[in-house]
């Protein structure tokens, strides 16, 4: 298959799953901050549940392939990309970003105001701190 999601061997899965690596320990830091930035596990509805498996998983593709570029050439001898980069990197780099702004609720048809702060409460936060 063309498009067929690419599969995390259980390896690399339970490297990012084990809270007592640093992978693990770095993902869950994620997870808690996306879910403490909505407000807690209670504030969480079904589709950001959802979603936070979704970022996950692309988070540790996304990671693999920044280990990838660590340890090899980001360039082929010809001057190109590597193929895992030319178009993959892209793929899941926008797909990840889309899941983000699904998870604020902040998609391309639905924008919740109510969460984007006021350029005037922003001012006068900062002028309430200059004092």
């Amino acid at each position: 298959m063309k498009n067929a999601p690419i599969e995390i061997p259980a390896n690399v899965r339970r490297l990012y799953t084990d809270k007592r690596t640093s992978e693990g320990k770095k993902l869950a830091a994620v997870q808690d901050s996306l879910i403490n930035s909505v407000g807690g596990p209670d504030a969480l509805n079904a589709p950001q549940s959802l979603l936070l498996a979704a970022i996950a998983s692309k988070l540790i593709i996304m990671w693999q392939i920044s280990d990838f570029v660590d340890k090899f050439s980001a360039v082929s001898g010809a001057g190109e990309l590597q193929p895992c980069l030319a178009k993959g990197f892209v793929q899941y780099s926008d797909s990840l970003r889309r899941d983000l702004l699904a998870f604020y609720g902040l998609g391309r048809f639905q924008i919740r105001r109510e969460r984007l702060p006021r350029i005037e409460d922003l001012i006068s936060a900062g002028r309430d701190g200059d004092e």
